[in-house]
């Protein structure tokens, strides 16, 4: 299931596509039509559980969101909801659609309250998209910019130390050879 994003042409027609991503929908739980995009939330707690980022309305309580999370925290994911047996590319959502973080957050910071969404059955303008990117085991989304950049400070962090620790060790084996050095001058 594919959500395609498009911008206007010359003659001021939505033609030419900006993106498309993979989706997961609720079958006939998603209605198919016309709607307008409504408020916007950076987090969304469902009452039955699970949070999601990037939330925009659609149509009454149905919205267009990233996978599930545990709660308001980027590395607690849900992997059923992203990749997993009720992952992105199923019909398994309540209604709403659900795709990688990326996607949400670029409806939520480009499309405008009132910007038109429509829910078609099929592929009729033969649009597709890729799988969803490998997680590679973490609980998290690897197309979620703000995870990258705090797995990328981590990283930067532990090396530092990991440089450090280097040091210190380069440090004491110098004292090591300086002391050797000197009572070999000793003797």
């Amino acid at each position: 299931y594919t959500l395609t994003i498009y911008k206007a042409d010359d003659r001021g027609e939505y033609t030419e596509v900006v993106a498309a991503y993979r989706i997961a929908h609720g079958g006939n739980k998603t209605p198919a039509g016309i709607f307008t995009l409504g408020e916007k939330e950076r987090w969304h707690n469902f009452p039955d559980g699970g949070t999601v980022q990037y939330a925009t309305r659609y149509h009454q309580r149905l919205y267009v969101h990233s996978p599930l999370y545990a709660r308001e925290d980027a590395s607690q994911l849900w992997p059923r909801y992203y990749d997993g047996d009720h992952g992105i590319g199923g019909s398994n959502t309540g209604g709403c659609l659900r795709m990688v973080t990326e996607a949400s957050r670029f409806i939520y910071e480009n499309c405008k309250e009132g910007t038109t969404l429509e829910i078609v059955n099929g592929s009729p303008k033969g649009t597709t998209s890729d799988p969803v990117p490998d997680r590679n085991g973490l609980r998290i989304d690897p197309t979620d910019v703000n995870m990258q950049e705090q797995l990328d400070a981590a990283a930067a962090e532990r090396a530092a130390e990991e440089a450090e620790k280097l040091a210190e060790q380069a440090e004491d084996v110098q004292e090591i050879v300086e002391q050797e050095a000197t009572e070999a001058q000793a003797e």
